[in-house]
């Protein structure tokens, strides 16, 4: 331990977690001037440097190159990019410390890391983000973080079972698939944090689409998934109030999946029907498969139109 104190210790990121380690520190009579650290805000590097007379600085470069044991405090949804930022600015001999939750540092072989949406590396080729985010969910910290997880797994309980019900397992895997790109294509375009991960988007677009279909193809459903089907609009209300009131819920990915799935709800109606219901007409023409089939590539261009609308932006 006395070794240790006799070393520089900087911290990126400059957290609750990382104070409480600084303060710990200083009362094992480790030296101030041994200790120091970066955040990206000013005001909070002057808040740590003026309580505890540590050396805070904004550059995590700098503070890389100044430090022979390392603490990396930052969230795991920016963790790849301060690597990049100082991966060539760490000494050689540094200990370098990882205590981000769900995290670590070699992040070549860190789930999170490797399946999370990360948008500067979709941008770069890396589409099967598109899908594998919804293999991963981030910590439901705080209330409505947990309110957020919960319902959408109550959704899928729900849902699921009527989509395969009526369109069959295999519709609804791909169903699924195109939802989940959906939702990631949209957060890509319009969301401006980096990573996501979740699989709100594919869950609204299962969602979206019982909601729609149950509408206009009532024909096709049951009395009672008919009643259900109305009463989601409460759901799909309730889960976009909470997504606006957090910031660290991705909306846009839940309303991307959520339009894919009332257009392919308006578009493709069910394909196995209870004894007794008849289809209307209309849905038996050629107009009405012609009608889908332009529909759905209209879905897939636009897209594809969203994936390189936000390549642009990405790699701008």
């Amino acid at each position: 331990m006395t070794a240790m104190l006799d070393k520089t210790i900087g911290f990126v990121g400059a957290g609750n977690m990382a104070e409480a380690l600084i303060r710990g520190l200083l009362r094992g009579h480790c030296d101030a001037a041994r200790l120091g650290g970066s955040a990206p805000r000013p005001e909070r590097c002057a808040e740590l440097q003026a309580r505890y007379g540590i050396t805070m600085i904004t550059d995590n470069g700098l503070c890389a190159e100044r430090s022979e044991i390392l603490v990396l405090s930052v969230k795991p949804q920016i963790m790849r990019k301060v690597l990049d930022e100082i991966a060539d600015r760490i000494r050689p001999d540094a200990l370098v410390v990882s205590i981000a939750a769900y995290a670590s540092i070699d992040t070549d072989f860190d789930l999170y890391i490797l399946l999370a949406l990360d948008k500067a590396a979709v941008a770069s080729g890396e589409v099967w983000r598109l899908w594998t985010t919804t293999l991963v969910h981030a910590p439901p910290t705080g209330g409505l973080g947990i309110l957020h997880l919960g319902f959408n797994m109550y959704a899928l309980y729900v849902v699921g079972p009527i989509v395969e019900r009526y369109y069959g397992a295999w519709l609804m895997l791909l169903f699924y698939l195109v939802f989940a790109a959906a939702g990631s294509i949209a957060s890509f375009v319009f969301a401006d944090n980096r990573f996501s991960v979740g699989a709100s988007g594919a869950i609204f677009g299962l969602i979206g689409l019982v909601f729609v279909a149950g509408r206009v193809h009532h024909w096709a459903f049951d009395r009672r998934t008919r009643a259900f089907a109305g009463s989601l609009g409460i759901m799909v209300i309730f889960n976009l109030a909470i997504g606006f009131a957090n910031p660290l819920i991705d909306n846009a990915a839940h309303l991307g999946g959520l339009a894919a799935g009332a257009w392919l709800g308006f578009l493709v109606p069910p394909r196995n029907m209870p004894a007794g219901s008849e289809r209307d007409d209309l849905e038996r023409g050629r107009r009405a498969r012609l009608r889908q089939a332009i529909g759905v590539v209209a879905l897939i261009g636009v897209l594809v139109a969203g994936l390189l609308v936000g390549r642009g932006l990405w790699l701008a």
